[in-house]
C-alpha cells in the first residue's frame, strides 16, 4: 500500500509512516481518562516531530479514537479516576496529494504540479498494515482542502 483514498476519491501518496504503542510511557498504574487526554494532547506534537525528522512540516489531523471504559477493582482510588483505554497502537502517516481539487477558471491558472500535504494520526488495536477499515473510511471523510497545506514546507 503506497497510497490512500481521500476526499472525493483522490489519492494521497504515503511519504512516511510511524507507529508506536499508545501507552509507551505508562510504566505503572491503570489506563484512565486523564492519561488518555494527555496522550491525545501529546500526539499532535509527536506527529510534527516525526515530520521534522523527515525534514518536512505537515499540518496534523487527528482522527478521534474510541475510548473504551475499563472496569477495574482497585483498593485505593483517591482521585476517583474513570478507567478507560484507547486502542493499543498510535499510527502516524504523512500524506501528499498530487491531484488538483479545483477546476481552473482559465488555462493560465493551471498549476503545473499541484500538491497538498497532511499528517494523519489514528489509533488502532494492532500494528498496521493493514489499516483498520474504520480508519480508512475516516480518512476519506477528512475535509482535505480545509486542513491540508498546499505548500510542502522543508525544515532545514
Amino acid at each position: 500500500m503506497n497510497s490512500l483514498t481521500i476526499e472525493n476519491g483522490h489519492k494521497a501518496h504515503i511519504t512516511g509512516f510511524y507507529q508506536y504503542p499508545t501507552y509507551r510511557h505508562l510504566l505503572a498504574g491503570h489506563r484512565n481518562r486523564k492519561i488518555n487526554r494527555h496522550i491525545l494532547k501529546e500526539v499532535e506534537a509527536v506527529a510534527k516531530d516525526y515530520a521534522k525528522q523527515e525534514n518536512y512540516m505537515y499540518p496534523v489531523y487527528v482522527i478521534e479514537p474510541l475510548e473504551k471504559p475499563l472496569h477495574y477493582v482497585v483498593r485505593h482510588n483517591p482521585f476517583n479516576y474513570q478507567f478507560a483505554t484507547l486502542p493499543n497502537v498510535t499510527c502516524i502517516v504523512l500524506l501528499q496529494c498530487l491531484e488538483s481539487f479545483e477546476e481552473p477558471e482559465d488555462e493560465d491558472d493551471i498549476m503545473e504540479y499541484p500538491s497538498s500535504t497532511l499528517a494523519v494520526v489514528w489509533f488502532q488495536d494492532s500494528y498496521a498494515f493493514p489499516i483498520d477499515a474504520f480508519v480508512l473510511e475516516q480518512i476519506k471523510q477528512i475535509p482535505w482542502l480545509e486542513v491540508s497545506s498546499d505548500e510542502l514546507q522543508i525544515e532545514l
